[in-house]
């Protein structure tokens, strides 16, 4: 369960819809990501918790840098626990450069 900790890289070789796909969410998206990276050229899945986890104040994923980084045109948000959709701990977190 690494995954809950870093990015998860899924890329297809052999797809051409020049199309990337961003997941964020829990353990319950890992059982159909991979049938969902097979209609993109790279999938990227991201544990929500990686949104809420720190290293000396500072988060470990900012959302655009990864957009912007693997040039993601689709983004898929999914999870069941409940907490994910209304705390404040668990929020997409832009880099302090966004919209400068």
């Amino acid at each position: 369960y690494s995954d809950s900790q870093f990015l998860y890289k899924i890329e297809n070789p052999t797809s051409s819809v020049n199309e990337n796909l961003l997941i964020v969410g829990d353990s319950t998206q890992r059982a159909y990501r991979d049938v969902l990276a097979s209609h993109f050229d790279t999938t990227i899945y991201l544990d929500y918790r990686i949104l809420q986890s720190t290293y000396q104040g500072k988060t470990n994923a900012y959302i655009d840098h990864i957009i912007e980084k693997y040039d993601i045109s689709a983004i898929l948000i999914g999870g069941l626990h409940s907490s994910f959709w209304y705390s404040t701990e668990y929020k997409f977190t832009f880099s302090p450069e966004f919209d400068k």
